[in-house]
């Protein structure tokens, strides 16, 4: 063969060759997402797949052409509900269907597709819809780290408490924390928060109030408050706080008021405190408000209930999601023997309901004397568990029914207390009532 047609025919399999890399490359830029197919294109993928039996969404979503995903990021929270979700799982072809149809509804528009962190955030919560976990959130490292900072009892700010009326649009200041900011500028409990660097609260919103109340350690901030009739305005500076989620005090007739905030990490400690306070100054009963108290750590009203019960007897019982079961009982050696009263309304909820139902149960069983007052509660009986993830995501999901010691479960249901009182107007009647009540205990007994 002379050189000539050599050189021919390397160059004719030289150009094959590329024309066959070309094609590879056309080929597996189609079948991948690194082209960002249509809306439309998606969603008739979606409506026209045949039956199959993949046994994860991300493997659908991959066939489908979705963008690109951590796709074992998902397919990890895709196993944690598998194994520990309470509730009954969706087939995985229906909750691949439903995600599709979720993220392409509300997210596709809305987000950066060539994001794979955001592609991912935005599948992760489609999921969770598609399973209906109520109560399952996803964080990502930033909000999760947020959270904890939040539970941990630690903030930033000026040291107030302030209760949020939304009949009214008031933000009341209830509790001005000692040594703090607000109680240096001369801020006192009662004044009203009316504006926040010069922004009207009606303009910020709750969410927007609280976030714009605190902020970085040394930073400054301006509080406009109304006490009575006149606008005041303080300028402090920002500082490094613990939480108060429990305060108390002696109300007339020597009747002993807690109020329970939230449970959270410091929640036990400062609740024993507040309990040893009142029964050290002689109190002849005490009043627990866990009005509007949204609950928090489970290991939290565990050390509430604990204090306050006698030992051997249940606090709470758990059926977990493959059907096992489980009680922790009080075995502090502690017990508190007052008659009690206790006051919830519809925001009670979770770990609150838990506090509230524990003491009927128990009164129920003529073992202490509590009386419960107010609104029927939540309806959260449902316990969760959060699991983090490499990269400092996290998950929280419903693995499991937890029952107050009666072993009745009030998930939908909620608390009803044995006094049903509605506040209305200014007048809190529920307070007065669970006053009149511990107060005819005291005479009773006298």
């Amino acid at each position: 063969m002379s050189l000539k047609k050599t050189a021919v025919r390397r160059a004719a399999l030289f150009a094959i060759l590329c024309a066959i890399v070309v094609s590879a490359i056309l080929v597996l830029s189609s079948c991948g997402s690194s082209v960002i197919r249509s809306k439309e294109e998606l969603l008739e993928e979606v409506n026209s797949s045949a039956s199959r039996s993949y046994s994860n969404v991300s493997s659908y979503l991959k066939k489908w052409g979705f963008p690109d995903s951590d796709s074992t990021k998902l397919k990890y929270i895709e196993n944690l509900f598998k194994n520990y979700y309470v509730g009954e799982m969706p087939e995985v072809g229906d909750a691949a269907r439903s995600v599709a149809l979720n993220f392409l509804e509300n997210y596709y528009d809305d987000i950066d597709l060539s994001d794979e962190d955001k592609v991912t955030d935005a599948l992760i919560n489609c999921y969770i819809a598609a399973v209906g976990d109520k109560y399952s959130h996803y964080m990502n490292p930033e909000e999760y780290e947020s959270y904890n900072a939040e539970m941990s009892g630690e903030f930033c700010g000026i040291g107030v408490y302030i209760s949020y009326s939304a009949l009214d649009g008031t933000y009341e200041i209830l509790n001005v924390f000692e040594d703090s900011p607000a109680e240096t500028a001369g801020i006192l409990p009662g004044d009203f928060i009316v504006a926040v660097d010069g922004t009207d609260v009606d303009i910020l919103g709750y969410e927007g109030t609280l976030g714009a109340v605190k902020g970085e350690q040394g930073s400054s901030v301006s509080i406009t408050v109304l006490r009575g009739t006149e606008r005041i305005e303080f300028s402090m500076l920002r500082t490094e706080l613990e939480d108060i989620t429990v305060t108390h005090e002696i109300l007339a007739g020597n009747i002993g008021y807690i109020r329970i905030t939230q449970f959270i990490q410091n929640t036990a400690s400062q609740f024993t405190a507040a309990v040893d306070s009142l029964t050290d100054a002689g109190v002849s009963g005490i009043i627990f408000d866990v009005r509007s108290n949204p609950g928090g750590y489970l290991t939290s009203i565990i050390e509430v209930l604990d204090y306050l019960l006698p030992d051997g007897g249940d606090i709470v019982g758990y059926k977990y999601y493959d059907g096992s079961t489980d009680s922790t009982k009080a075995s502090d050696g502690h017990q508190v023997s007052l008659p009690f009263a206790v006051l919830c309304n519809e925001y009670t909820a979770s770990a609150a309901e838990l506090f509230t139902s524990a003491l009927r149960d128990y009164a129920a069983e003529g073992i202490i004397d509590a009386t419960i007052i107010g609104q029927t509660t939540y309806k959260k009986g449902t316990m969760q568990s959060t699991f983090e993830y490499k990269d400092g995501s996290a998950i929280t999901i419903s693995i499991a029914l937890y029952n107050p010691p009666s072993g009745v479960n009030y998930e939908g249901i909620g608390i009803t207390p044995d006094h049903i009182i509605e506040n209305t107007g200014s007048e809190d009647l529920q307070l007065e009532f669970a006053i009149n009540c511990l107060t005819n205990i005291q005479q009773n007994a006298a």
